[in-house]
């Protein structure tokens, strides 16, 4: 039989979900990534259960318009940027994880982590690539990608947020290149604990970027542009001093 949660208040729905979200996210993670670090495991936990992250899931099903809020709180809130409204968002969202668990005593568990680990895997995807070690991922891109005349930014895409997670920050940074006909066109963004860590999770993300096969055809056409042209200008020298 389905529990009825109905009178349970929303502070304690949300107090249940915020465990529940913690816990799935563990079970996800120490699976997935045997090599890392139970620091940077913690890191990537608290990318998955921050506000930040939750609050996209809540407006993504609608959550904002079939919340009842005081309308003073909603003429207040400043929208998905407010910091206030994007923890409003995402104790939402746990109070909902906890209404499904609660709902259905049999399978509501399996349910949530099944969804959960669908709407987590694009941010795990972007955290750690599979070929490239994060640590590594703007070299990597720089290899692909630079030639004569092109150049790679990494710019803070908008200001650090406070995590309800041990009052830390989260940090966003988009990489853009310039060269080849493209102008500071964005390939990735990314998250971390700080502005090195975001900017190498927006590199790993911009590896998988569809139009990063384009831009490398045409590196090798201007490289190769290039040698022909550095061939042709050291045998005219030659020629000349000959």
């Amino acid at each position: 039989m389905a529990g009825d949660c109905s009178n349970i208040s929303y502070e304690r729905l949300e107090f249940l979900g915020d465990a529940y979200v913690e816990l799935i996210a563990s079970r996800i993670l120490f699976p997935r990534f045997p090599d890392f670090s139970p620091g940077k495991l913690s890191q990537t936990r608290q990318l998955m259960a921050c506000n930040e992250t939750l609050a996209e899931f809540s407006l993504r099903y609608g959550f904002d318009r079939r919340a009842r809020l005081p309308s003073a709180l909603k003429r207040k809130m400043g929208g998905v940027e407010d910091r206030g409204w994007t923890k409003i968002m995402g104790d939402i969202f746990e109070a909902y994880v906890a209404a499904v668990v609660i709902s259905d005593p049999k399978n509501g568990f399996a349910t949530v982590e099944s969804w959960l680990d669908e709407l987590w895997q694009p941010l795990l995807a972007s955290r750690v690539d599979p070929e490239v070690a994060d640590s590594q991922a703007k070299q990597v891109l720089a290899t692909k990608i630079m030639t004569k005349g092109s150049k790679i930014s990494y710019n803070e895409e908008r200001p650090p947020q406070m995590s309800n997670l041990k009052g830390m920050s989260v940090f966003f940074v988009g990489v853009f290149y310039t060269g080849l006909g493209y102008t500071d066109f964005c390939l990735g963004s990314g998250k971390g604990a700080n502005k090195s860590e975001a900017g190498f999770n927006a590199a790993a993300k911009a590896l998988r970027h569809p139009q990063i096969k384009a831009i490398v055809a045409k590196k090798k056409e201007n490289d190769a542009k290039s040698r022909v042209e550095r061939e042709e200008k050291a045998a005219a020298e030659q020629s000349a001093a000959a």
